[in-house]
């Protein structure tokens, strides 16, 4: 007895109606069909052919199938024939299998194995041998897939004999009756025509003759015949296109998604399209998704390799010509491995063989069924002009093989190389359903200044293929995002296009002066138009004054400024980049820009500032100021001493006033410079903002990097010609510092800080930019790397020591009492206020990396970092060796000083407390000693301004947040004036916050060299974050 069930065929015997379980009396033919289980693989297929073979119809053969049973006849040499029909009609297609027995068809006939039933005959007989290639089970595999019309993007890389299996092992059961119809029984099923259109079969044309002779075609149920003579594909040439679609890409839950372009090949035939060869292109889909990849070609490395063997394997004219391509490209280090060369040689060669082949496509088209011919070669142009364009990242997470993807900002950026190249190769180019146009833009600007105002008035043109364009043109592509549809075309602009259009959008969007009439013109800013100047570089064409061009083009290029001679009462002689410091200050002041001295530490600022100072008292740089006006250096009282030897060593005849100490007074007639401190300037700033200075310098300005301090808004009241900042530290935590600096010498270049707050904070790359290109010009910075190759080498160590057994318990327990601080201070509090409590908390930490003494006086346990450094130090007393040794805590500098006097050496110290006059003596006495000592200092007090290369050791014995601050401060030592070379050394504990602040002040690091190197790469808006206090205390 045949069952025919869901998933399989059951064979049974049967006496009297009731199945057998045992072999007694069974005839040998019989035997293997004993029992209680289902027959489905090929050996039970062979059995019963054999059974067949040998008895034939002896026994009686029982077929059951949908509650129907009868008794059927083996016929032996009758044959089953199966033909496929499709049906057009009515905007569906019907795909129907045919049965042949004796050259008549037959409707009611049903499959198991190899074998069919004649339903009406009640007959079994052989289904005829089909063609190796089955285009009726090409045909359901297809519309299977298309009828689901699933989302599951993961399916699109499983091939096609695969695919519906995954499916039907992953069935619910609502669908499963129409996937039994279809796998099992071949049932007819229906398909709207575009979709069915959009699925076409690829026939070898090697097969194409039987094809012919099982494949019925008909037209509202009419009989027609395939097009094409002579048995050939019609002559119907297909549309080329590549389509663009912008998508959002998801980056996760919390973070928006990446905007990309997804670049999909389409194959148009009229209204209908279908994308290119499957078997020959899903090869760049393989290689990005398919789990059975060989695992040695996983590596992204080599699938790189063998996405350009493959570009490389569509443009050979010959067969004979693949080994020399496989040769060459598998030739590098990592396909060295003969079982690696031999997969990936294997996947190489399969992708030619399908693309090599010669291939049919079954098509409706133009009202009848046709079989075009698969012009493989221009398909492949749709892959390889995007390669060419943008690289094998068109590839990367590739998931449908008609699907290439990059991000949109790149896509724009080689969008007019792409529309060149499908231009000339034929290839449409479309975005979305509208075809692609590049406009030719015409970016015009006028920018004039009357009278010497500190205001460009600009009016804007833009052309577009030579008409000008109206404001509300104008504003219509400005809301485009990149595209403008028009006339059922889709005009997209390149990145430089865009960028110019978001520059002129500014001047474009003006208020009117009166009753229907608009503005031709908008007022910027002259610092401003830096950013109009940049769009030269875009195609922009900007008209200037002959004046003010010149200017512009000294102040992009320096060596294009016309030097003024040094003072002559100078008494330095000033290096290279000194004189050039010094032509490029005289002429910002000049033209009353501002400046931002930010050479290294060491490399003589203060001499470059003297010498402006100079040029302006000669005369060789005319003055700002008519009448005689002091200038005006502001800085730390660790510096006066030192600014007021550097004046009298380098030009004597500068009469300086000190503004300091309780008899000061704002009267100074009759001096050339004023030196005070921004203490100072705080508390007397009622005095001073009425006094017109001429140059107004600002050192070491980091001390008003924070824009809300009452010290940085005193310094801002002040009124001078020029104003310039020095300091060799423009950034330490985040971009606001940067911005504070910048607009006390220039107000007005980076714009209002209450409107574009969030801007500097979140420091995004695209600010960052604009920062970088507003600045550059205003800000001249030099390493020592860079310019003394003279100087001695800095060797930079950290020394990493391990926490005693009562630092241990102590730091654990702290940071068992902290962790619910901080937590509920980011929970309850503001993110400021939070901050402190946590900075507060994490101090704790650093205290007891240094010695437990500083939080428990009755602590009488040895500090590691203590008992390290009086060593070191007592091996360079020995060896005559100066140092210094920095510390952000007074407290552990008192036990380092009872420690070294103990051990009877040499030393002195400065910090916050020494008051200045006695600060020269202790730097004149440590500098001018015959004698090896070490020089106790704050990091705060002491790490700036002084000049100490007496030293050649320096010990950082506790790590800051920034490492401008700790290089500043060693650099009292590294600097013009060293002869020999300087040793740094930062102590530090291991397992402990201060391993972790290392790896933050990496971070903070990469910040600092963005702004000031133009390496746009990162950016960080707040000091430190509740995500960085969580890795301190991990």
């Amino acid at each position: 007895m045949i069952q025919l069930r869901e998933q399989h065929t059951e064979l049974s015997v049967r006496n009297h109606g009731q199945r057998l379980y045992t072999l007694r009396g069974v005839p040998e033919t019989l035997a293997y069909f004993i029992g209680d289980f289902y027959h489905s693989f090929p050996v039970h297929r062979d059995r019963f052919t054999r059974h067949l073979q040998i008895a034939g119809n002896r026994y009686p053969i029982i077929f059951e199938c949908d509650g129907e049973s009868m008794r059927v006849k083996w016929e032996p040499f009758h044959r089953c024939e199966m033909h496929t029909e499709l049906d057009v009609a009515e905007g569906q297609v019907v795909l129907r299998p045919l049965y042949f027995l004796d050259r008549m068809a037959r409707k009611r006939v049903k499959l198991f194995w190899d074998y069919a039933v004649d339903l009406e005959r009640q007959v079994l007989v052989r289904m005829e041998e089909q063609n190796e290639w089955d285009v009726q089970a090409k045909l359901y595999d297809e519309w299977i897939y298309g009828l689901e019309a699933l989302d599951d993007e993961h399916m699109f890389y499983l091939s096609r004999v695969y695919r519906y299996w995954e499916r039907l092992m992953n069935r619910d059961e609502s669908s499963w009756e129409q996937l039994k119809a279809a796998i099992v029984e071949r049932r007819p099923m229906v398909l709207p025509l575009r979709r069915a259109q959009s699925m076409p079969v690829y026939i070898p044309t090697p097969h194409l003759e039987a094809i012919r002779q099982r494949l019925v075609v008909k037209v509202n149920g009419i009989v027609t015949p395939l097009s094409g003579k002579n048995k050939k594909p019609a002559p119907c040439v297909p549309r080329h296109r590549l389509a663009v679609y912008p998508v959002q890409e998801d980056s996760g839950p919390s973070v928006s998604g990446q905007s990309m372009a997804v670049i999909r090949a389409e194959c148009w035939w009229g209204e209908c399209y279908a994308p290119p060869f499957e078997p020959a292109f899903s090869f760049f889909s393989y290689l990005a998704q398919y789990p059975g990849l060989p695992v040695p070609l996983r590596t992204k490395k080599r699938k790189k390799v063998l996405q350009e063997a493959c570009m490389k394997l569509l443009l050979v004219s010959k067969p004979t010509e693949v080994e020399n391509v496989l040769r060459s490209a598998l030739s590098g280090r990592d396909f060295q491995q003969l079982d690696t060369k031999r997969a990936a040689k294997h996947v190489l060669k399969q992708f030619f063989s399908a693309y090599w082949g010669d291939d049919v496509w079954l098509q409706f088209h133009c009202g009848q069924w046709q079989l075009l011919s698969v012009d493989k070669a221009q398909e492949a142009k749709m892959y390889l002009l995007p390669y060419e364009q943008f690289g094998s990242q068109i590839f990367e997470g590739m998931v449908r093989h008609d699907e290439m993807r990059l991000s949109l900002d790149v896509f724009y950026q080689g969008l007019p190389g792409l529309y060149d190249a499908c231009q000339a190769e034929g290839i449409e180019l479309f975005y979305q359903t509208k075809p692609v146009a590049l406009p030719q833009w015409e970016f015009s600007l006028d920018a004039q200044r009357h009278g010497g105002i500190d205001w460009f008035e600009l009016r804007p043109e833009i052309c577009c293929d030579g008409q000008l364009m109206t404001k509300s043109e104008v504003n219509e592509v400005m809301q485009a995002s990149g595209v403008m549809e028009k006339d059922g075309v889709a005009h997209i602009f390149s990145l430089k296009a865009q960028e110019a259009f978001r520059a002129f959008s500014s001047a474009y969007q003006q208020e009117s002066v009166g009753p229907g009439k608009e503005k031709e013109w908008v007022r910027v800013p002259r610092l401003q138009i830096l950013d109009w100047i940049r769009l030269r570089k875009q195609g922009v064409k900007i008209t200037l004054p002959p004046e003010d061009e010149a200017i512009l083009d000294r102040l992009l290029h320096l060596e294009h400024i016309q030097a003024p001679p040094l003072p002559r009462r100078l008494q330095a002689k000033l290096r290279g980049y000194q004189k050039n410091g010094y032509v490029w200050l005289a002429f910002l002041y000049q033209h009353r820009f501002g400046a931002c001295l930010a050479d290294d530490m060491g490399l003589g600022k203060t001499v470059q500032a003297i010498s402006i100072l100079g040029g302006i008292k000669e005369g060789i740089i005319s003055s700002l100021t008519n009448q005689h006006a002091p200038h005006l250096i502001v800085l730390p009282p660790s510096l006066l001493f030192n600014w007021e030897q550097e004046i009298k060593k380098f030009y004597p005849s500068l009469r300086v006033y000190l503004y300091v100490g309780s008899n000061r007074s704002p009267k100074f007639e009759g001096f050339d410079v004023v030196l005070t401190t921004y203490g100072v300037v705080r508390r007397d700033i009622e005095n001073l903002e009425s006094i017109s200075f001429n140059l107004i310098v600002f050192d070491e300005a980091q001390a008003v990097k924070n824009m809300y301090a009452e010290t940085t808004s005193a310094v801002r009241r002040l009124q001078a010609a020029f104003k310039m900042v020095m300091t060799g530290t423009p950034l330490e935590n985040h971009i606001g510092e940067y911005f504070s600096l910048i607009d006390l010498c220039l107000p007005g270049l980076l714009g209002d800080y209450g409107k574009i707050k969030s801007k500097v904070m979140s420091a995004t790359k695209d600010y960052l930019d604009v920062l970088e290109r507003r600045t550059k010009p205003f800000v001249l910075r030099r390493t020592k790397e860079q310019i003394l190759k003279e100087l001695p080498a800095k060797i930079e160590t950290d020394v990493y020591l391990d926490l005693n057994e009562r630092q241990k318990s102590l730091y654990q327990f702290t940071i068992a009492q902290i962790r619910p601080t901080i937590e509920d201070a980011y929970r309850s509090k503001s993110r400021a206020q939070a901050r402190i409590v946590a900075l507060a908390a994490i101090l704790k930490l650093r205290q007891l990396s240094l010695s437990p003494r500083l939080l428990y006086q009755d602590s009488h346990e040895s500090s590691p970092k203590i008992t390290f450094v009086v060593k070191r130090l007592s091996e360079l007393m020995e060896a005559d060796h100066s140092a210094l040794v920095f510390s952000q805590f007074t407290s552990f500098l008192d036990l380092v000083e009872s420690a070294l006097a103990s051990h009877h050496i040499p030393y002195c110290r400065l910090d916050g407390s020494t008051p200045t006059e006695k600060r020269k003596v202790l730097v004149k006495n440590f500098q001018e000693s015959k004698n090896a000592s070490v020089f106790l200092l704050s990091l705060k007090a002491g790490g700036q301004g002084l000049n100490l290369t007496k030293a050649s050791y320096v010990f950082h014995l506790d790590p800051w947040w920034n490492p401008a601050v700790e290089n500043q401060a060693s650099d009292r030592a590294h600097r013009i004036g060293q002869t020999q070379k300087v040793s740094i050394l930062r102590i530090l504990m291991r397992h402990s916050v201060e391993e972790k602040m290392m790896t933050l002040k990496k971070q903070k690091y990469a910040l600092y060299k963005a702004v000031l190197e133009g390496a746009m790469s990162r950016g960080s808006g707040a000091s430190i974050t509740k995500e960085e206090f969580d890795f301190l205390l991990s």
